[in-house]
């Protein structure tokens, strides 16, 4: 399964990258900031988005969710924060449907 990973809260995305590289042999890539995948639109070569910038969270993924039907995944918003193991496990969820 191909991952992106958006964000600039460190600590997060660290222990997500760890918990992923510890369980499975995902394809993972990070970005700080997810202008440049809007602009360059290359959607296509992921099976999950994750965005966990604490800044910008909701306006990036109105704005992805406009230009895919990727799942996207935000651990952290106004309204809860998921652990690294809780995205962990809904990242295998959606690996499983992709494979059913």
């Amino acid at each position: 399964m191909n991952i992106l990973i958006i964000g600039n809260e460190t600590a997060f995305k660290q222990n997500l990258l760890a918990v992923i590289a510890d369980k499975t042999h995902w394809q993972v890539e990070t970005l700080e900031t997810g202008s440049l995948v809007l602009e360059k639109g290359q959607l296509t070569a992921y099976d999950c988005i994750v965005v966990i910038d604490c800044g910008t969270y909701g306006l990036l993924t109105r704005q992805l969710q406009a230009k895919t039907k990727l799942p996207i995944l935000c651990p952290i918003d106004d309204w809860h924060c998921l652990s690294s193991r809780e995205i962990f496990e809904r990242l295998k969820g959606i690996e499983n449907e992709k494979e059913n």
